[in-house]
């Protein structure tokens, strides 16, 4: 399976200060979106490392994110992935119609096999975007909360 990604936030006992002062259902909100702003940049990458190696477009149109909240909402996490409801239906060579599924071969280009490598979409693009998800999580966060306090 595959291994966790995370990152250390620095300057993050200041923002959580800042946070317990909100309300929960405000605290879920301004989480919630920071953590929706930063994510949908690996899921730009990932989905612009998949593009010149295209076949059908599916896998690159079946990755998405998913979000879930914990704690009342002081714990937010945030995936990409591949959508495994997603499907498409498309004519292969001989004109036969062939629906394609992209979560049962997703791993395959991710981690490649013996005849194939790897062109890996989902850890890449994590590695290339990290420090700019922490700067977006960052800033949109205290954006957040500037929000909500100045509403107060």
């Amino acid at each position: 399976m595959s291994d966790g990604m995370s990152f250390h936030l620095e300057g993050g006992k200041e923002l959580e200060r800042q946070l317990n002062g909100l309300a929960t259902n405000v605290k879920r909100k301004v989480i919630g979106g920071a953590v929706r702003a930063a994510i949908r940049l690996p899921l730009a990458k990932a989905k612009a490392i998949l593009r010149p190696i295209r076949r059908t477009g599916a896998l690159e149109k079946s990755l998405g994110v998913k979000q879930k909240s914990f704690r009342g909402g002081s714990i937010v996490m945030g995936w990409v992935g591949v959508n495994s409801e997603y499907s498409e239906t498309t004519t292969d060579e001989n004109g036969k119609s062939v629906t394609v599924r992209p979560s049962k071969y997703a791993h395959l280009v991710e981690y490649g096999t013996v005849r194939q490598t790897a062109v890996s979409f989902i850890r890449a693009s994590f590695d290339a975007t990290v420090e700019a998800m922490v700067r977006k999580y960052t800033a949109m966060l205290q954006a957040g909360i500037d929000r909500e306090v100045a509403r107060k």
